[in-house]
């Protein structure tokens, strides 16, 4: 696990490296303060198995000690509740309540495909008739979609899960009723203002390209199969970051003004150590220079 100090004593070049440019390190103290610092963290994975709880305990004590104006969870808080019933996921709901707790700060939630909750039970018994009932009592999100204003940024959170009655169980896709929606919000934005996007299935990776190969198409349920279609509504606006998660690798790709970052996962790989490299972790990204995010993931360890 790695150690409050060290996390900060990393950080001492935080504010000269930042506006060179360069992969920051984060300090306490105004002179390293950016107008937001967000807490991203993804893909806890709840469970009773593998001493989970006091790892989480753990990691929500270090993210509690970060410096930070603003936590996003984006998505996966729980593991399993696709495919389980209502009655086999209050435990893991249990956990993911007590690592929120633990954090002790207010969690901007994003909904994952674990997240959800008998869509296709493997025992056989009926769908539930409202699969993120429990999410959204876990988190207290009352939208699966919606968008906040912080520190002069506004910040969009979708909702990037579609069952499907293929044997994927869901695709990633932002509905007709959100692209409407948001299309309407941007219409009503200022164009310079600078806007970021939070998805739980990712909008662009090279995930399987760097797993399989560079000519593998990626599958229905690893990325947001209308990405296109979402990010062309924000052409002539600041559209400056994309937090997303799912895949449990820590990722950034730039495209044009936009960085896209993918959080690595709270859980590693599935609380079986790294995942393709990539340790359990967080991040924290700041934006200081209007047009730029600087990432630093923060490894722990889940192993």
């Amino acid at each position: 696990m790695i150690k409050r100090r060290d996390f900060l004593v990393r950080g001492a070049c935080f504010s000269a490296a930042m506006w060179a440019g360069l992969p920051f390190r984060y300090v306490r103290g105004s002179e390293a303060d950016a107008p937001l610092r967000i807490l991203f963290f993804t893909d806890v994975h709840s469970m009773l198995e593998k001493a989970v709880p006091e790892k989480l305990r753990e990691t929500a004590k270090l993210i509690s000690e970060t410096p930070f104006d603003l936590v996003i969870g984006g998505g996966d808080f729980v593991h399993g509740g696709f495919q389980s019933t209502r009655e086999a996921m209050k435990p893991r709901f249990q956990i993911a309540a007590d690592f929120l707790g633990w954090i002790g700060h207010p969690v901007e939630a994003v909904l994952g495909n674990h997240d959800m909750v008998g869509v296709r039970p493997d025992d056989g018994s009926e769908p539930e008739s409202d699969t993120t009932a429990d999410f959204r009592a876990l988190t207290g999100v009352s939208e699966l979609w919606r968008r906040f204003d912080r520190n002069g940024y506004r910040i969009f959170i979708l909702q990037s899960i579609q069952p499907v009655s293929t044997a994927e169980r869901y695709h990633g896709r932002i509905a007709d009723e959100q692209l409407i929606w948001l299309k309407t919000e941007l219409e009503n934005t200022p164009r310079n203002m600078p806007l970021i996007v939070c998805t739980h299935i990712p909008f662009r990776t090279t995930f399987i390209q760097a797993k399989e190969g560079p000519n593998v198409a990626l599958a229905p349920n690893l990325v947001v199969q209308n990405a296109n279609d979402v990010l062309t509504l924000f052409e002539n606006h600041r559209l400056i970051l994309v937090l997303q998660g799912h895949l449990h690798v820590n990722e950034s790709i730039r495209w044009n003004q936009t960085e896209f970052l993918m959080g690595g996962a709270v859980s590693g790989s599935w609380w079986n150590g790294p995942n393709l490299g990539t340790p359990a972790g967080f991040g924290i990204v700041a934006l200081g220079d209007p047009n730029r995010a600087f990432w630093e993931y923060q490894s722990i360890d889940a192993s």
